[in-house]
């Protein structure tokens, strides 16, 4: 799901948790380095064929476990279509809490 601006790792595909208006989760057992920037490639089930690709910086870190990333420099379509995934996220999670 990212891949290292400066190209100095391979680009690997992760899992995100906790997506939010300002920054992700990413899980993974070898987090990245704090102050690392990335650019995500976010996908969804629902929208594979059209990724939206944000740039971001490591801001926590969790050994074992992954990382937080803040998004950085977001358009206003970017937003636009980070607050509609952040939506269904949401709307996702509510239905599996309901049953």
């Amino acid at each position: 799901m990212f891949v290292p601006l400066d190209g100095s790792a391979p680009a690997r595909w992760a899992f995100a948790e906790d997506v939010g208006r300002l920054g992700i989760f990413i899980c993974t057992s070898a987090p990245l380095a704090l102050g690392t920037a990335v650019i995500l490639r976010m996908t969804t089930a629902y929208n594979q064929r059209y990724p939206i690709y944000v740039r971001g910086e490591v801001v926590h870190r969790v050994n074992g476990a992954g990382f937080g990333c803040r998004y950085v420099e977001l358009e206003e379509g970017t937003q636009l279509l980070l607050d509609r995934l952040v939506q269904i996220a949401e709307q996702l999670a509510e239905q599996a809490r309901a049953c």
